[in-house]
């Protein structure tokens, strides 16, 4: 399979999950050394993305991909692309933007894993 058609699908069950508060794909999604720098400049671990994913209440955000672009980099593959948020997590804060970003994943045995995530509001 193509790259950017293999890491379309991890984001389509990526945003699926998260517009949910579902945590548990991300068991599955998420490389154990997962690192996420969010729009706001935090940077959160594996565990602590699957508990932010949590604090999202079912219904409230809504997020559309937009472009995906994958290149193999040797045994990984480097995504770019964009994607729009619309809503508040549980506490209020609002995480609406228009978000480009850039990933690192690997697949082994078949199961795509992302190593790292990393968001930009684009102005």
């Amino acid at each position: 399979m193509d790259p950017s058609a293999a890491i379309r699908q991890c984001y389509d069950r990526w945003f699926e999950a998260a517009v949910a508060g579902n945590a548990r794909p991300f068991g599955e999604l998420l490389a154990d050394d997962f690192c996420y720098v969010d729009i706001f400049g935090v940077v959160r671990d594996g565990a602590m993305y699957r508990a932010l994913v949590a604090e999202v209440p079912g219904g409230s955000v809504v997020m559309t991909l937009g472009e995906v672009e994958a290149a193999s980099l040797g045994p990984l593959v480097r995504a770019l692309g964009d994607y729009t948020v619309k809503g508040h997590l549980a506490d209020g804060k609002d995480i609406s933007s228009h978000t480009r970003f850039t990933s690192i994943w690997s697949a082994s045995a078949g199961a795509w894993r992302c190593h790292s995530h990393h968001a930009t509001t684009i102005a």
